[in-house]
């Protein structure tokens, strides 16, 4: 039996946030009904409510949280050997919550508050290099409170029962990578902006792949963006992460498509005159 007391006091520890909101909703036959939501909660509240948030789970209500502030980033939708990846590659998730079998979430700590625009670009940044759902990659985004029960139909079990939500990993801790983001102080170097405005911003891979003069061949898309990329000031790895955004099966096993990545980031460097400093041991998000 789940102990929803220590998993709960587990999780919420670890991110770190004074206040956090509740979103309750229920999965019906037309779609997801009106969520019910309780802001500005402390931990201490919310263990209060533990009880009424139980009944409601077995009710059918699915129990989500996320913090009333903005220093932490969810993503979704992400195996084991993806959230290893996003370890090794300094993005070291602060909570790691199985939200069924062999799917998770991660809640990333960035050590600080951003403004609303900021927060959701970092999430959307985030979400490309590990290969989460992007669909769920934003400032607002809930995810799931551990200790409860994953109502979503399609993890009805046989029996009639739901898989616990539960916490994989939990430690306040604040991933040591800096993306490329315009951050306030006090990060003293001056960092390139990947937010789209009207001018000076830095383009997204994805700009490339629809741009019409590659007319949809995205090989020569990838190039263009990692000449671009580089000439730009983006890192090689958040190149080949790019690149890596889209289906690549085509090019064989994993392997095989990030030795494309790679080989495309090298060429690209050596065609805007820059050295690659990329090893064979890059570790990526797997795609």
């Amino acid at each position: 039996m789940i102990d929803a007391e220590a998993q709960v006091t587990k999780q919420l520890r670890a991110m770190r946030s004074e206040f956090f909101e509740l979103l309750l909703f229920t999965y019906t036959p037309s779609g997801v009904s009106n969520p019910v939501l309780l802001s500005d909660r402390s931990l201490t509240e919310i263990m209060a409510k533990l009880p009424w948030l139980k009944a409601q789970n077995s009710k059918g209500a699915n129990i989500n949280i996320r913090p009333s502030g903005t220093h932490l980033t969810l993503l979704d939708d992400l195996t084991l050997s993806q959230i290893a990846a996003l370890d090794r590659g300094g993005y070291e998730p602060c909570v790691v919550v199985q939200t069924s079998p062999r799917n998770y979430q991660a809640w990333l700590d960035h050590g600080r508050e951003l403004e609303p625009e900021e927060a959701t670009e970092f999430a959307r940044q985030l979400a490309r290099i590990a290969g989460a759902d992007l669909g769920a990659a934003g400032r607002r985004h809930a995810g799931r409170l551990a200790g409860f029960t994953n109502r979503k139909p399609i993890h009805r079990k046989p029996t009639g029962h739901f898989p616990f939500v539960t916490v994989d990993y939990a430690k306040s801790c604040v991933f040591t990578r800096r993306l490329l983001l315009r951050m306030p102080a006090p990060i003293p170097a001056p960092v390139i902006s990947c937010h789209r405005g009207p001018s000076s911003a830095v383009k997204t891979i994805e700009d490339f792949r629809n741009d019409s003069r590659y007319d949809g061949d995205y090989s020569r898309a990838d190039f263009a963006f990692a000449i671009y990329g580089h000439s730009h000031g983006l890192s090689e790895t958040e190149i080949v992460s790019a690149i890596l955004t889209r289906d690549l099966s085509k090019k064989g096993n994993v392997t095989a498509q990030e030795r494309y990545a790679r080989y495309t980031c090298r060429r690209a460097a050596r065609s805007a005159n820059r050295p690659s400093s990329l090893s064979s041991s890059l570790e990526l998000p797997r795609q």
